[in-house]
């Protein structure tokens, strides 16, 4: 029997990407088919920020020992302790395996979910730095085109 692997797709960006939505079904179509898998089309996740409607009537869809296809880890809802133990309970309980393209990762075990929020949290400690090296740049910026605002 060919499994089959149910999309999710958000119209929102992600990891600071904004994919459309048809460039991420066809990655993740594209997956499913080297994979050997079907592709089942996915419902549409709303626009609202912080909407994790589809993504949950999507896991309701899917059978269990099924497959969930996703383009980024960060297309979860790990900012949200409630909704993100809801949604690995409903994995566990399932044992839904959930494929993450572009971070080349299946995940349906717990040491998998550490993995996934280690590097989640990677991603927000380098956005912090990213950000306090952009502040201490405009800082310095001045001074150096501009060698009179030195002060003596």
């Amino acid at each position: 029997m060919v499994r089959t692997l149910k999309g999710y797709v958000t119209v929102r960006s992600f990891n600071r990407m904004a994919i459309p939505v048809p460039v991420q079904n066809m990655i993740l179509r594209n997956y499913s088919q080297t994979m050997g898998m079907s592709y089942a089309l996915p419902y549409g996740e709303h626009k609202y920020e912080d909407c994790y409607m589809q993504l949950f009537a999507t896991m309701k869809a899917i059978p269990k020992s099924g497959d969930l296809g996703i383009c980024s880890i960060f297309m979860l809802p790990i900012n949200y302790p409630d909704l993100y133990q809801e949604f690995k309970d409903i994995v566990f309980y399932k044992k839904i395996k959930i494929h993450s393209i572009f971070e080349k990762v299946v995940i349906e075990k717990v040491v998998d979910f550490e993995n996934v929020e280690e590097t989640i949290k990677l991603r927000n400690i380098a956005d912090l730095v990213d950000s306090q090296c952009l502040q201490i740049k405009s800082m310095i910026r001045p001074y150096k085109d501009d060698p009179s605002l030195i002060k003596s």
